[in-house]
C-alpha cells in the first residue's frame, strides 16, 4: 500500500517580513514548508516613496515565480454553470473524512501527489471556516469564487514551475479576499497583504492565527497601488536585437501611414495559387509575407511583450493571440523586408477563453486565406510561420499529431517547432490555407505544440475574412 503525506506547512517569523518573503524559492518536491505569511498594514512614508517599495519588491521577485495581485473579480456568467457543479461537491464533502476529500477534483492538474494532497484539504479547510461563519447560500457563492479564483492565479504559477510561487496582495482587504490568501499560504506560497490603511477583520481566527501583523506606520490614508505587469524574461544570455525585432527605440517613430519609401520596400505578396494542390516549402515560406510580427507596449512605449499575427483581410485586419496584446495601450505590427513598423491602438475584437484578438493597422495587406472546409487528418503535413525569440518570420514543418479539447477549446496539435514569439503566427496546410494560430506548446516536451483550430478562427473572425 502507498501512504501518501500532505505538504506540511508552518508559517515563520521576522522581524522585516519583506527580506523573509524575498528568500530564495523551495522546490516544489518538498514534503515540508515554512511560508511567509504577513500583512503589512500602514505606512511612515509619502505616497510616492511607498509606491516605489512596492514597486521594488515587484523588481526584486520577478525572478521568482511571483504575481502581485490588485484585485480576484468574479467568474464570468457562462462559467459559473460549470464551477457551480464542482462546487457542489466540494460543499458536500466538507465534513467527510480525507480519502473522500482528495478524490475530488482541483480546478487544474498537480502531478506532485503531496502537493495535491495538501491543496485538496487546505480547500476542505477554507471551506469549512466559511460554513461555520455564514450562511448555505454564502458558502456556495464562496466556493464558485474559491474555485474560480484558484483556475485564475494558482494555475499560471503553479504549471510548469519546480518552484513554490509568491504572491503579493495590494487590493481591497475583504473577508473572502484574506481567506484565498490563507488558501495560498496553507499550499506552501509565500505571501504579502500589503495595505496603506486596512486589515483584513478579525472574522476568522485561524486566519489571524496563522498570518502575522506588520504594524508600518499609520493607517490615515488609503493609497491606491497600480497594477503590476510582469516584464517578459529575456532571453539568455542576452544578445544584441537583431535589425528586424520592434525594440522600444523604433517603435516610437513609426507612422500610421504607408510612406513612399516604405511601399519601395514591402514584402513581396504571397503567391496567388490558382488550383488545389501541394505547394512545395519553398512557395509556402513566400506566405510570411503575409505574417508579421507584434509587440504590446504600454503608455510610455516600453515593449511589454512580442508575438506574431496573421493577415486575415486586405483592409489591414491582423489576428493574434488575446496573449500576445494583453496588457498593451499600442500595438506595433512589423511586415517583412520593411524598415518602418506600423502602430496602432485599435484592438477590434478579443474572446479570452479561444485566445483569440484582432487589431489593424493602417496598412493595405495581402491575406492568408482559411481553406474552404476545415477538413483536417492527423498525420498530414503542416508549416508553422512565426517570430520564435524574436527571430523574424521563422518557417519550420510538422505534421499534425493530434487534435485536443484543452479548457473546452478546440485545438490542433502539431510537431513543427515552435518557441516563445511564435504565438499569434501562421499554421499553414500544404496548399497554403490558414488551418490554426499557434497559441502554446509544452515547455516539458518536445515539439508538443498547440494551435487554435481554423473552426473556432472562422466563428470569431467571421466578418473579416
Amino acid at each position: 500500500m502507498v501512504i501518501i503525506r500532505p505538504l506540511k506547512v508552518k508559517s515563520a517569523t521576522a522581524e522585516n517580513p519583506v527580506d523573509l518573503f524575498l528568500r530564495e524559492s523551495c522546490e516544489l518536491n518538498r514534503t515540508s514548508r515554512t511560508v511567509c505569511f504577513y500583512r503589512v498594514i500602514g505606512t511612515d512614508s509619502a505616497v510616492d516613496e511607498y509606491i516605489s517599495k512596492i514597486k521594488e519588491i515587484d523588481t526584486a521577485a520577478e525572478k521568482f515565480n511571483y504575481v502581485r495581485l490588485n484585485s480576484l473579480g468574479a467568474p464570468p456568467p457562462d462559467k459559473v454553470p460549470k464551477i457551480a457543479e464542482a462546487s457542489e461537491e466540494w460543499i458536500r464533502s466538507v465534513d467527510s473524512d480525507i480519502s473522500q476529500i482528495t478524490k475530488l477534483s482541483l480546478p487544474f492538474e498537480i502531478k506532485n501527489e503531496s502537493l495535491k494532497f495538501r491543496m485538496a484539504i487546505s480547500l476542505n479547510q477554507i471551506l469549512k471556516i466559511e460554513k461555520n461563519k455564514k450562511s448555505e447560500s454564502v458558502l456556495k457563492n464562496f466556493a464558485i469564487k474559491m474555485l474560480f479564483w484558484i483556475a485564475e492565479n494558482l494555475k499560471p504559477l503553479f504549471e510548469n514551475t519546480k518552484t513554490f510561487p509568491k504572491i503579493v496582495f495590494t487590493g481591497e482587504a475583504t473577508n473572502h479576499a484574506g481567506l484565498f490568501l490563507f488558501y495560498c499560504a496553507l499550499c506552501g506560497c509565500d505571501v504579502l497583504y500589503i495595505h496603506s490603511q486596512t486589515d483584513f477583520t478579525n472574522t476568522y481566527h485561524e486566519l489571524q492565527k496563522f498570518s502575522h501583523l506588520h504594524d508600518a506606520g499609520s493607517r490615515k490614508n488609503a493609497i491606491a497601488i497600480p497594477k503590476y505587469t510582469r516584464k517578459p524574461a529575456p532571453v539568455n544570455p542576452p544578445a544584441p536585437p537583431p535589425a528586424d525585432i520592434i525594440t522600444s527605440q523604433n517603435i516610437a517613430v513609426v507612422t500610421p501611414r504607408v510612406t513612399r519609401s516604405a511601399a519601395a520596400n514591402r514584402s513581396p505578396a504571397p503567391p496567388q495559387i490558382s488550383q488545389n494542390r501541394e505547394l512545395s516549402y519553398e512557395e509556402l515560406a513566400a506566405f510570411s509575407a503575409s505574417v508579421v510580427m507584434i509587440a504590446a507596449l504600454d503608455n510610455q512605449k516600453n515593449v511589454l511583450h512580442t508575438g506574431s499575427g496573421v493577415v486575415i483581410n486586405n483592409n489591414g485586419y491582423i489576428l493574434t493571440n488575446f496573449h500576445v496584446i494583453s496588457g498593451g495601450t499600442t500595438f506595433g505590427a512589423r511586415f517583412e523586408n520593411e524598415d518602418e513598423a506600423y502602430y496602432t491602438d485599435t484592438l477590434v475584437k478579443y474572446h479570452h477563453d479561444y485566445d483569440l484578438a484582432i487589431i489593424r493597422v493602417n496598412r493595405p495587406c495581402e491575406p492568408i486565406l482559411l481553406p474552404p472546409n476545415n477538413t483536417l487528418t492527423r498525420g498530414q503535413k503542416v508549416v508553422a510561420i512565426g517570430s520564435p525569440l524574436g527571430l523574424f518570420n521563422t518557417v519550420s514543418d510538422g505534421i499534425i499529431s493530434a487534435f485536443r479539447e484543452i479548457n473546452g477549446v478546440d485545438m490542433i496539435q502539431f510537431t513543427a517547432p515552435i518557441s516563445s514569439g511564435s504565438s499569434g503566427g501562421a499554421l499553414l496546410n500544404m496548399q497554403g490555407k490558414l488551418i490554426g494560430i499557434i497559441t502554446s506548446g509544452f515547455n516539458s516536451g518536445q515539439n508538443l505544440n498547440l494551435a487554435v483550430s481554423g473552426k473556432l478562427i472562422s466563428d470569431f473572425a467571421r466578418t473579416f475574412i
